[in-house]
């Protein structure tokens, strides 16, 4: 228990990714959670702690920045002050995913020579303007291991030039997590809450700056939704970001908004729906293993095996698209996808491969 693992995380997925990792590395090894602050709100960030039996960050940024170039810049000022008196006690970084806080951690441990591990390598949308693309290829050029949730990343890595020997194909973490809370999803009251029924209901999430920008365009696609699924509820679960510009919440009958949703609310909420409309790639990924069907927002997906094996449609915001997928949906059901290694055992792998190299 001498050697000390330092996880660096900062938002909201990646709180959902280390919680099985955190669970079964502390069996072995002493580890400290570095929250780099990215996300600060309670039902962004304190919630998920509470929830997935995450302890306490080791140390929390506060931040005070308010664009992403900037809290960016002041996360690296900061972790590089930390790291200046911390660098000796770590035996190996763990950076997680693709947010700005990925991106601070692999710089500043990269600047610092600590050896480190990427979690969640490989993922690739071919979309150079896209902040998590960006983010990710930072990290897997700079990290010295790489764990990859499906063969698919681990061919991009490779086909980029990194050493075959780093990379570790073992599975989805964020999949290890939905497994080990299944029995809590079910005791959430949310449904009872917001006062819509099983299967009746279209669970909306929308959450990229590119998608959120434009008011307008947000505004005109929720009027034609709202008249596609006539028969149903729209759910818009909504994002801190949304509630910030000053989005002009139309009262529509058949549309229902509500505030940011803890972990266990969500995915309760994900297993109840009639399908799932969203721009994030997580939530693709739960819902392929969940079985529900899954539009997404956006023109391309850095996780096709969603697509191949699993529920995930890509959409964009083609509602000519979403209709006609709509209409055949009543008539067909939806199976669960079997996405290679994806078993809820990841954790362990990751565990077993990281005991070796330090």
């Amino acid at each position: 228990m001498n050697k000390k693992i330092y996880i660096f995380c900062g938002a909201r997925p990646n709180f959902i990714k280390i919680s099985s990792l955190y669970n079964v590395l502390k069996k072995y090894l002493k580890i400290e959670i570095i929250h780099l602050g990215q996300h600060q709100d309670f039902i962004m960030s304190d919630i998920f702690f509470k929830n997935l039996n995450i302890p306490k960050p080791y140390i929390k940024f506060s931040l005070k920045k308010k664009t992403s170039l900037t809290r960016t810049s002041e996360m690296i000022e900061k972790l590089d002050n930390f790291l200046k008196k911390e660098k000796k006690k770590i035996s190996l970084g763990i950076v997680v995913g693709d947010v700005d806080a990925t991106f601070v951690a692999s710089v500043c441990l990269n600047r610092h020579k600590i050896k480190f591990a990427h979690i969640e390598a490989g993922l690739r949308s071919k979309n150079k303007y896209m902040p998590e693309e960006a983010n990710r290829i930072v990290a897997d050029h700079l990290s010295d291991f790489l764990f990859t949730t499906t063969l698919n990343a681990k061919k991009n890595l490779i086909n980029e030039g990194i050493n075959k020997k780093n990379i570790f194909f073992v599975g989805n973490t964020m999949i290890d997590t939905l497994y080990s809370n299944l029995n809590n999803f079910s005791k959430s009251k949310i449904l009872n809450n917001l006062k819509i029924k099983d299967n009746k209901f279209i669970l909306l999430t929308i959450h990229r700056k590119e998608n959120t920008e434009d008011l307008l365009k947000l505004d005109n696609f929720i009027k034609k939704i709202s008249k596609i699924f006539y028969d149903k509820k729209i759910l818009f679960v909504l994002h801190p970001r949304v509630l910030k510009s000053r989005y002009n919440l139309k009262i529509i009958n058949n549309l229902i908004y509500s505030k940011p949703l803890n972990y266990f609310e969500f995915i309760s909420l994900i297993k109840k729906s009639f399908l799932v409309m969203t721009d994030s790639g997580g939530v693709s990924e739960e819902t392929s293993m969940l079985g529900k069907i899954c539009l997404t927002l956006r023109d391309r997906t850095e996780r096709p095996e969603t697509v191949k094996y699993g529920t995930n449609i890509i959409v964009n915001f083609n509602t000519n698209k979403i209709a006609k997928i709509y209409s055949q949906m009543k008539k067909n059901r939806v199976k669960k996808s079997k996405i290679k290694l994806w078993d809820g055992k990841s954790s362990k792998r990751i565990a077993k491969i990281i005991m070796k190299k330090i």
